[in-house]
């Protein structure tokens, strides 16, 4: 994964159901058997991300699964349908049934779109007359204010503060001991997703 959007309506940005989510959807990506990618599945993939951000609202939308055309909302069920068993591992481990019910909480939005989270900021938008970026300037506000009222207490404060030092001298150590220029380490990690293609 390399980017989660933040929740805007949740003054963290994440709340605990997601955070289950995540964590069962990375050790389902873990535990996943997982070969290597062609050009036709790179290809695949960036057709159905594009579908997606364009049309994915759209309830006859079908996308790549395995090399096949499947309507979205089928292809969404057979992954949610993955997840359950690992969510269900999880929270017998810790005896925590949050992990089984963030995914639970997934299915109705395959049928409802109106129960998505990109549907709550559209239905907000609209209901106050706000661009996406009105909207998120007024939820940032919201959350600073709510912030500048409520902050750390002077314990946790120093604990962060101390952790930020510490993370600045570790992140120096290890530039500092790397062997190759930073362009030569971008090219490195990006040429495993050139070779089979």
């Amino acid at each position: 994964m390399r980017s989660i959007d933040i929740n805007p309506f949740n003054t963290i940005g994440i709340d605990s159901a997601q955070a289950h989510f995540i964590e069962v959807f990375l050790l389902f990506c873990l535990l996943e058997d997982s070969p290597p990618t062609n050009a036709e599945e790179y290809r695949q993939i960036a057709e159905n991300q594009r579908l997606v951000v364009n049309e994915g609202r759209n309830p006859e939308l079908a996308v790549f699964c395995h090399g096949s055309k499947v309507n979205l909302r089928l292809c969404g069920k057979s992954l949610l349908d993955k997840l359950m068993p690992v969510a269900a591992l999880l929270g017998n481990a810790i005896d925590d049934p949050g992990y089984s019910l963030a995914v639970d909480v997934q299915y109705p939005k395959l049928h409802d779109e109106h129960k998505t989270p990109s549907a709550h900021m559209l239905d907000t938008m609209d209901e106050n007359g706000l661009s996406f970026f009105k909207l998120a300037y007024k939820q940032s506000r919201q959350y600073q204010e709510y912030f500048l009222a409520h902050p750390l207490p002077a314990d946790r404060q120093h604990y962060f503060e101390n952790l930020a030092k510490e993370t600045i001298v570790t992140q120096k150590t290890i530039e500092s001991s790397d062997t190759i220029p930073f362009e030569q380490y971008l090219s490195n990690y990006f040429q495993q997703y050139k070779s089979d293609i």
